[in-house]
């Protein structure tokens, strides 16, 4: 047991696995926040970083990983109102540095890589959504730079996905957009399902994206927009799907459904 969970909708972030250390945060009301690294064989506790909250600030956003340079020792980014975007050492859970957050409200998606840039997004459900990239430092003395916010079109629930230098994302409305992840130029953006609270996938050359309904979307992962397909599950869907050799893994309301497509592998 990690201990209790204190939020509207309880836990719901994914571990982290950095070889034998398994990360898991839990993030909720202030006073009972923090990130834990445990022995993956065995539970025990590594280490245990306690977190800053807000009042109505429960976070819901997955720690990530972010290696600076092929050689380089990896950093775990964490992101939530009260503290902001912050990297830490995974081996002791030691602060490398920190920005804080040009955000008021809650962070529920997880951030989104692309080579040293990172977006983050936070909003809450009658408010802005907002989403920021910042360019993260590549040692271990340097601190991250602001390069854009989205004010427009910005993800709330659904994480965005970063492919080929491009940021891809989807909002609770039902619209999608792709971002150029060193620009801030905004490529494309199309109206393509209901809410979007599922997150995206990618195998590299396509999105895959399920909205709330059950429609399961196929986009090529371009600077320009195009919908390879689409499959009805006929069940909500809130879950994010999974890639796993040549199938995708949908969790719907009431069932575990696999997609394959024979003859094709995904990466």
């Amino acid at each position: 047991s990690i201990g209790s969970f204190v939020g509207e909708q309880g836990s719901c972030t994914s571990p982290v696995l950095l070889g034998d250390v398994l990360v898991v945060a839990k993030e909720g009301e202030e006073g009972t926040g923090a990130v834990l690294a445990l022995d993956r064989r065995t539970g025990e506790e590594i280490w245990q970083l306690q977190r800053a909250a807000k009042q109505n600030g429960t976070c819901y956003a997955s720690p990530i990983v972010y290696r600076p340079a092929v050689d380089a020792d990896p950093v775990l980014v964490l992101t939530n109102i009260a503290s902001g975007v912050v990297g830490v050492d995974p081996r002791d859970g030691s602060e490398r540095w920190r920005l804080e957050s040009a955000f008021p409200t809650r962070c529920i998606g997880t951030p989104a890589l692309s080579g040293n840039r990172l977006m983050y997004t936070a909003g809450a459900r009658t408010t802005q959504k907002e989403a920021e990239v910042l360019e993260l430092p590549i040692d271990s003395t340097g601190e991250p730079r602001r390069l854009f916010t989205l004010r427009r079109n910005a993800p709330y629930v659904a994480s965005p996905i970063a492919v080929s230098e491009r940021f891809f994302v989807f909002t609770d409305a039902g619209v999608a957009s792709c971002v150029d992840a060193e620009s801030g130029e905004e490529l494309w953006r199309e109206r393509i399902g209901e809410r979007f609270f599922s997150s995206p996938v990618s195998d590299g050359r396509h999105l895959f994206v399920i909205d709330h309904a059950g429609t399961l979307f196929c986009l090529a992962a371009g600077g320009e927009f195009e919908l390879i397909g689409k499959y009805e599950l006929d069940e909500e869907v809130i879950a994010t799907p999974a890639i796993v050799g040549d199938s995708l893994y949908v969790r719907t309301a009431e069932q575990l459904i696999c997609l394959r497509t024979p003859g094709r592998r995904m990466p």
